[in-house]
């Protein structure tokens, strides 16, 4: 639409020097190779009173009874025949001599008949003349060959037709958009629908879960913030809004809440999306910062569950997490060569329960830490919290692991 509407406004602004462009170029009738016709044709109507006593000269040449070429090789043919009367094998020769009187004969008749028809024609010669001229200046302003001005008449046509074909164009285009438009907001409109429904239903199902993460008043909201105009995600935005403490208004999930808070709100949206969320690796840092109990057991229940599905990191200070990772990796300050280090290792069955134990903080050689710690860590495999429904993950469920940060002592 915005190039038709060029064109049309660029065609009304030449019209005034299109309509006599192209009204000369079609009265003129032009026709390809036309100058060309035109010059030989102007040429002989110039020299035609010449034309007319050579082609006659030459016909005398020729045909004259008492002195013309046909005469005498009419005179040499009947000797060649005589000659043929003692020499059979001279026939060839004969027929050679015929085939060239018969050539100059033909040659005479068509000059015979070519100067009879070479005409003094003055009128003819001034319309050829006048027809040139014509040619001359159509060239000179849209040339060089009468073709090159064909084709600019023909576009200047185009370009006037446009004036008149161009609203009709515009309103076909136009309609074309509306439907489109139309369809695009009916798009939209579902889409914006949908988004509604399941915003009410996530954002219920992560509420049920808060509590058992700590946050016993925190509230989730998936606020859809219209736009200016539809774009390819739609007529909104899409914002996670939450509210954490009692009497706290609803606000971006990302200006209110504490790395800890942050984490915990995360871990309940992966444990909803656990199944439609196709990324394969997870961390959680300070998912228990101000945890601690029962709650920081449901933590690592929820962590395990989501890792049925990912990946999953979590950066913890907590047992109660870090026994129910599958993995259990111990990451501590040290110093070598007077250098500080971060020294990574991965803890196995005896070492496992004695890291526990210490995290638990009592003494990690203490028959009573040791048992809790074995007892937290063969709780670890009991069933932890399924997924949030959805379409099941047809990836190999990713490896979780959990990665408690162990103090320097």
């Amino acid at each position: 639409m915005a190039e038709l509407t060029a064109r049309r406004a660029e065609a009304e602004k030449l019209s005034a020097y299109l309509k006599p462009v192209a009204k000369a170029i079609e009265e003129a009738s032009l026709t390809p190779g036309e100058e060309t016709k035109l010059e030989d044709e102007a040429r002989r109507l110039e020299n035609a009173s010449e034309i007319r006593e050579v082609a006659s000269a030459f016909s005398t040449l020729i045909e004259d009874e008492e002195a013309g070429i046909l005469l005498r090789l009419g005179q040499a043919s009947r000797a060649l025949q005589q000659l043929q009367k003692f020499d059979p094998t001279l026939a060839k020769v004969q027929e050679a001599f015929d085939a060239g009187f018969y050539s100059i004969e033909s040659v005479a008749r068509e000059v015979s008949e070519y100067a009879a028809n070479v005409d003094l024609d003055p009128a003819r010669l001034g319309d050829v003349r006048s027809r040139r001229d014509l040619l001359f200046r159509l060239t000179k302003k849209y040339g060089p060959t009468v073709s090159d001005v064909i084709a600019a008449g023909k576009s200047a046509r185009r370009e006037l037709d446009l004036l008149d074909t161009a609203g009709l164009d515009l309103r076909s285009l136009q309609s074309s958009m509306d439907k489109a438009s139309a369809e695009l907001d009916r798009a939209a409109a579902a889409l914006t629908q949908k988004r509604l429904d399941a915003a009410r239903r996530f954002a219920a199902a992560v509420d049920a879960i808060l509590p058992e993460l700590g946050m016993e008043d925190g509230h989730l909201q998936v606020a859809l913030v219209p736009q200016q105009a539809i774009g390819p995600r739609g007529g909104e935005d899409v914002e996670f809004r939450v509210a954490l403490n009692l009497g706290h208004d609803m606000r971006p999930l990302a200006r209110v809440a504490s790395g800890g808070e942050l984490s915990r709100v995360m871990l309940a949206i992966k444990t909803i999306l656990a199944r439609l969320d196709h990324v394969p690796t997870l961390v959680f840092d300070e998912v228990d910062a101000g945890i601690g109990g029962k709650v920081g057991l449901q933590v690592g229940d929820m962590l395990r569950g989501v890792a049925a599905s990912h990946q999953v990191f979590a950066i913890t200070h907590l047992p109660q997490i870090a026994a129910k990772a599958h993995r259990h990796i111990q990451v501590a300050k040290g110093a070598r060569a007077g250098v500080t280090t971060a020294d990574v290792v991965t803890l196995r069955d005896e070492q496992r329960v004695h890291e526990i134990a210490r995290m638990l903080g009592g003494d990690a050689e203490s028959a009573t830490s040791r048992a809790h710690a074995a007892e937290l860590l063969a709780g670890a495999d009991a069933a932890a919290p399924k997924p949030g429904k959805g379409k099941r993950s047809t990836g190999r469920p990713a490896e979780s692991r959990s990665e408690p940060r162990a103090d320097p002592a």
